[in-house]
């Protein structure tokens, strides 16, 4: 069997109103949800772009057969959803959501020489819009150099090492890569910063710099959860950054237990324009996560084997997944955010307001989501857990 490898980064979503991109929105949140649960059982921060993922499986799942595109499409929250209908939907999404603020890229990189099924390739530009380039993978750093090169320029540099040339073998024969690069500003930007404590537990603070304003935001005091919810609109309508803050300093695995069995759409219905004060943390999260494992604890396992199907993608090759990483970059400040990621499978103003305000601190442990527009598609998930520097 041979290896390949699947480098994703991306994170998609536009209007997503008809019936086609409800497939793919739904799909991919219900995936999301499983992820970050499977991801949350670790300690510290956590930055994930389900989406990313969720799509670079889709693309691997059309050169699945049998029990591993079961699998697949188990996994992916798709098992219901014609192969037609999974196809239409993704180019119903990705078709719409390049804009000033969403930039995503996918490129096929097959070892030269290597033959990939001209369906499969059909289906790759037609339905992820996917570019082509032959790689010659006995020259492993030379090949990790145009991988990089690629990732970076449509990542505006802040993912940078996606592939090491270690990971290239002279069994690799395709490595898939999506790039997405998010950048947007706060309709209400952060006029007040201070260096204050950070409490990590109810017992260990870390000082770090918060960000303070006042204006209106959606809202709501989530008893079911126990936490407050609120959501922070950007300039480019449509988009937006959700925080979920635990009541309790040390009850982010109780809310995150809770998480699992809800979903944001349910959440969001719930939240109505209050005016708030609002103390959040200047953070940024840079992680890479190795997402084999958490996979096939998600129930995908024969892509990891040596009883893959994937005939689909080249006929007559015997192929297998040998690994799965993403790379992920968040930067949320006083104007915005900035964010990136690579997945790799391989194979306010000031205010005379007197109106009374909520308040809404988050000088402890919280969830993060950045979604898109119309339906809400999660872009990024995380938690900010601890800073970077500590007392």
């Amino acid at each position: 069997m041979k290896p390949f490898v699947l480098v994703a980064v991306l994170l998609l979503q536009q209007v997503m109103g008809d019936a086609s991109t409800q497939l793919i929105t739904q799909a991919s949140n219900q995936f999301g949800n499983k992820l970050y649960e499977k991801l949350a059982q670790k300690p510290n921060n956590v930055l994930v772009c389900p989406v990313s993922l969720h799509v670079a499986l889709s693309l691997l799942h059309q050169g699945a057969g049998g029990s591993t595109a079961t699998e697949l499409a188990s996994v992916l929250n798709l098992a219901t959803a014609s192969n037609a209908a999974i196809k239409e939907s993704y180019r119903a999404v990705l078709q719409g959501i390049q804009d000033d603020v969403l930039t995503i890229a996918n490129k096929l990189y097959p070892a030269a020489g290597f033959q990939l099924s001209p369906a499969y390739l059909n289906v790759a530009r037609e339905y992820y819009f996917s570019d082509v380039e032959g790689l010659d993978y006995t020259e492993p750093i030379e090949a990790a150099n145009t991988i990089n090169k690629f990732v970076a320029e449509k990542t505006n540099n802040k993912i940078r090492e996606l592939i090491t040339p270690d990971t290239i073998t002279a069994s690799t024969r395709l490595i898939i890569v999506n790039a997405v690069h998010f950048q947007a500003t706060w309709r209400s930007t952060f006029t007040v910063t201070y260096e204050d404590y950070f409490r990590v537990t109810p017992t260990n603070r870390v000082k770090t710099t918060l960000m303070s304003q006042t204006s209106y935001f959606d809202y709501s005091d989530n008893r079911d959860l126990e936490a407050k919810v609120l959501k922070m609109d950007y300039t480019e309508r449509g988009y937006s950054m959700v925080f979920i803050l635990p009541h309790k300093e040390d009850g982010l695995a109780a809310v995150e237990a809770k998480l699992a069995n809800t979903t944001l759409e349910s959440i969001l219905k719930k939240m109505v324009e209050v005016r708030v004060e609002v103390t959040i943390p200047k953070f940024k999260i840079e992680q890479t996560i190795e997402l084999k494992d958490v996979l096939t604890q998600m129930g995908l396992r024969k892509v990891f084997s040596s009883r893959a199907n994937l005939q689909g993608v080249a006929n007559g090759d015997n192929l297998y997944v040998s690994d799965v990483i993403q790379k992920t970059f968040i930067n949320v400040h006083e104007n915005g955010t900035e964010a990136a990621a690579a997945t790799g499978i391989y194979i306010a103003t000031y205010s005379l307001d007197l109106t009374p305000f909520t308040p809404f601190r988050a000088d402890h442990p919280f969830i993060f989501y950045l979604i898109g527009r119309g339906n809400g598609v999660v872009l990024f998930s995380g938690r900010f857990q601890q800073p970077m520097t500590q007392e």
